[in-house]
């Protein structure tokens, strides 16, 4: 009998070279996984925030022996990853990494200093699959079933998508177009279009609506809280 393939992971490093939305979505995915790996381990999170952990590894490896710098850590998250994480919340993190051997305490100089890791955090990618290529070809779907041809006033219906999942309040008015004859502003046709979608999934494809959540968990909407 032939062996079954060998599962194949995906490390952090990986999702840092991903590019636009799949970077994104895949982010939000591997960190969600983070957590979840942890509740079955023998060293469970003390706080959500110790899922951001790894993702400061490859951070600390580029500045190994130098103070650490949270705001520098912010933007690396925010421009690799694309999380954005309150600088009170990193520096609630800094302490852990010294207990993680990952960092250095020196009370002379009462700062942290990083030192190298050569352990790299992945997991089975099967754990993270996060279908996005799937949910974004449905709104696609979606759109033009509700007679909307064009594109939206984003990127892409991915980008829409995370657009409207990271963001808490509806988009301030802009630029008025002529859309299907009437003039419409953009970003609020692609805000209604996506919030009617997600809750249509809700609704009537629930399978598909959990898959959403996994990918996106930590910035649920508030317009479906009540839900």
């Amino acid at each position: 009998m032939q062996k079954p393939a060998p599962e194949e992971r995906i490390s952090v490093d990986v999702l840092i070279d991903l590019k636009g939305a799949d970077k994104a979505a895949k982010a939000y995915a591997f960190l969600y996984a983070a957590f979840r790996k942890t509740e079955i381990s023998q060293n469970p999170v003390r706080d959500a925030l110790d899922c951001i952990t790894p993702f400061i590894i490859p951070y600390l490896n580029k500045i190994a022996g130098k103070q650490i710098d949270v705001a520098a850590v912010q933007t690396f998250l925010r421009t690799t990853i694309g999380f954005d994480i309150p600088l009170y919340a990193l520096e609630q993190i800094v302490p852990s990494l010294v207990k993680a051997g990952l960092a250095e305490y020196n009370p002379t100089v009462k700062l942290y200093f990083a030192k190298r890791s050569d352990t790299a955090f992945d997991i089975v990618k099967s754990e993270i699959e996060t279908d996005f290529d799937q949910i974004e070809q449905q709104l696609n779907r979606f759109a033009k079933s509700v007679g909307l041809d064009t594109p939206p006033a984003s990127s892409s219906w991915g980008d829409a998508l995370i657009s409207f999942l990271k963001n808490r309040a509806e988009p301030s008015p802009a630029t008025v177009a002529k859309i299907k004859g009437a003039l419409l502003d953009p970003a609020h046709v692609e805000y209604s279009v996506v919030g009617s979608f997600i809750r249509n999934l809700h609704e009537k494809q629930y399978s598909s609506f959990e898959k959403l959540l996994r990918i996106f968990m930590g910035v649920y909407p508030d317009s479906l809280k009540s839900r």
